[in-house]
């Protein structure tokens, strides 16, 4: 079993690296869709994305449920640690191998990651990074405004 971390200070520490490295990735990942690298935006987006999705849904459900709490390691027993709506959120998450939908669960992942990780930082009393969380926001919106321009 993982305990993400058997007190917040080590939890807000893990937070301020995950919430940039996830913004940074959902960059790279619309960077890659937009110029036609289809496989590598959607392993980005439904892989390493998820990944730090899941990183922070198991730090919220610690700052929940206690540190006492335990969560398994990787993605083990995900439906039962976890909030059922939260579980549940994830049958949306994920694409196809089709570039709109691999867009869609680009910009799914992205906001769903942003509920999450703000839920986590009010929780935790930690400052979220509104403007690179925005400005990534921006730049992932301008590729996918221009996904039909010629590369």
């Amino acid at each position: 079993m993982y305990n993400a971390s058997s007190n917040l200070w080590m939890a807000s520490q893990d937070i301020e690296n995950l919430i940039p490295d996830f913004w940074y990735h959902a960059y790279l990942a619309a960077k890659k869709i937009r110029r036609g690298e289809l496989l590598d935006g959607k392993s980005i987006c439904d892989g390493y994305m998820k990944n730090c999705l899941v990183s922070m849904i198991k730090i919220q459900t610690i700052a929940r449920k206690g540190t006492g709490f335990e969560v398994w390691h990787g993605y083990r027993f995900f439906e039962q640690w976890t909030d059922p709506n939260v579980a549940g959120a994830f049958s949306n998450l994920f694409a196809r191998y089709e570039k709109e939908e691999v867009w869609e669960a680009l910009h799914r992942t992205m906001l769903y990651f942003r509920d999450i990780s703000t839920d986590v930082c009010n929780l935790l009393e930690i400052d979220y990074p509104d403007e690179a969380a925005a400005y990534a926001t921006k730049l992932v919106h301008l590729l996918y405004d221009n996904r039909n321009a010629a590369n």
